[in-house]
C-alpha cells in the first residue's frame, strides 16, 4: 500500500513539473520566452536557435507593401524587401543582425530599415548601421541613428551614408547593432519568411560578429529576410520616352513619381529605343510630362531612363 502512495506522489510531482513547461510553449507565452536574451551573454558555444526575435501582433501592414519613400534628386531605389509577417529579430549590443543584398548601381547613398520597439526601450539608444562586403571583414562605412524615432507599430528609419562605390551584382551586407536594450525592452528589425528577397540572406551573431548564423529556423521562421531598401545614383541620362500601359502602386514625392509595371511598353526618342517593362518592375519619372497618369494607367511622353 505504501508503495502505491509513493508511486502516486511521484506521478503528481511529474505532472506539476511538466504542466508549466507545456503552458510556456503555448501561444504568446512561448514568444515571450523566446525573447529572453540574457542567456546569450557570455555564451561559449553557438547555435542558431539562440538568435532571438519576437512577433509584433500590432504590425500595421502584415504581408503588404509598406510605402515608397523620399527619393532625393538623382537618387533611385535599387534593392528592397518591404513586407513583413510581423516577426522581428532583436538588434542589441550582444545580438547583431545582417542582411545581404546585391546592388545593380555602382554608388550606394543610403538605406532605409523597418523597425519596431518591443516593450519600452530607451529613446537614447543608437542603432549602429554598417556596410560590409564580407561578414567577417571590416566596415566599408558605418554610422548611427537615434532609435527614439521608432514608434509603434513600426517605423522606416532613414540611414544616410557617405556615398560609397560598390560593384554591381556583388554581395554586400547591412549590419545592425545597438547601444542598449534588455531582454524585455529592445528594438527589432522586421522580417518576412520563405526567402522573400532572393538576392541575399539574413544573418545573426551573438558574439559581436565573431561568428555568424544564417537566419533560417524552420518550421516557424524559415529563410528570413529583413525589411530594407537601398538607394543609389543612376548615372544614366533621362530621355523623353513615350510610355503606355497598366500600372500599380503609384507614388509621388516632390518632383519624382514612382510606380510598378503591370504591362507597359515604351519607346525612347533620340536615339530610338524600344523597351518592355517586366511585371513588378519599378519605374521612376519626373513630374514634367505630357499625357495621362493615374493609379492604373499611363499614356504619354515622360522623362525617364530605360
Amino acid at each position: 500500500m505504501k508503495m502505491k502512495y509513493i508511486v502516486v506522489l511521484i506521478c503528481m510531482l511529474l505532472i506539476l513539473t511538466i504542466l508549466p513547461v507545456m503552458a510556456l510553449a503555448d501561444g504568446n507565452e512561448f514568444k515571450v520566452a523566446n525573447n529572453i536574451l540574457n542567456e546569450n551573454k557570455g555564451v561559449s558555444g553557438y547555435n542558431k536557435n539562440i538568435i532571438k526575435g519576437i512577433f509584433n501582433e500590432k504590425t500595421d501592414n502584415p504581408q503588404g507593401r509598406i510605402t515608397v519613400d523620399n527619393i532625393g534628386k538623382g537618387e533611385v531605389l535599387d534593392q528592397y524587401m518591404d513586407h513583413t509577417n510581423g516577426w522581428g529579430w532583436f538588434v542589441a549590443p550582444w545580438q547583431w543582425i545582417a542582411q545581404g543584398f546585391k546592388p545593380t548601381l555602382d554608388t550606394l547613398t543610403r538605406v532605409e530599415l523597418y523597425y519596431f520597439r518591443a516593450g519600452n526601450p530607451s529613446d537614447d539608444i543608437q542603432i549602429i548601421v554598417s556596410i560590409r562586403d564580407d561578414l567577417y571583414g571590416s566596415d566599408i562605412v558605418s554610422t548611427s541613428v537615434n532609435a527614439g524615432q521608432i514608434t509603434h507599430p513600426g517605423t522606416w528609419i532613414n540611414v544616410n551614408l557617405p556615398d560609397i562605390t560598390v560593384i554591381p551584382e556583388q554581395t554586400y551586407y547591412i549590419i545592425c547593432r545597438s547601444t542598449g536594450g534588455d531582454p524585455y525592452n529592445v528594438y527589432c528589425w522586421y522580417t518576412d519568411i520563405y526567402n522573400p528577397y532572393t538576392r541575399g540572406d539574413a544573418w545573426g551573431s551573438v558574439d559581436e560578429g565573431y561568428f555568424w548564423w544564417l537566419m533560417d529556423n524552420p518550421p516557424e521562421w524559415p529563410q528570413t529576410d529583413c525589411c530594407f531598401k537601398t538607394y543609389g545614383l543612376d548615372e544614366s541620362e533621362s530621355k523623353t520616352t513615350f510610355i503606355i500601359g497598366r500600372i500599380t502602386n503609384l507614388t509621388t514625392y516632390e518632383e519624382f513619381t514612382t510606380f510598378e509595371a503591370i504591362n507597359i511598353r515604351c519607346l525612347q526618342l533620340f536615339p530610338i529605343k524600344f523597351h518592355k517593362y517586366q511585371s513588378g518592375e519599378q519605374i521612376y519619372i519626373s513630374d514634367q510630362y505630357i499625357g495621362i497618369l493615374n493609379e492604373n494607367f499611363i499614356c504619354g511622353f515622360f522623362s525617364t531612363s530605360i
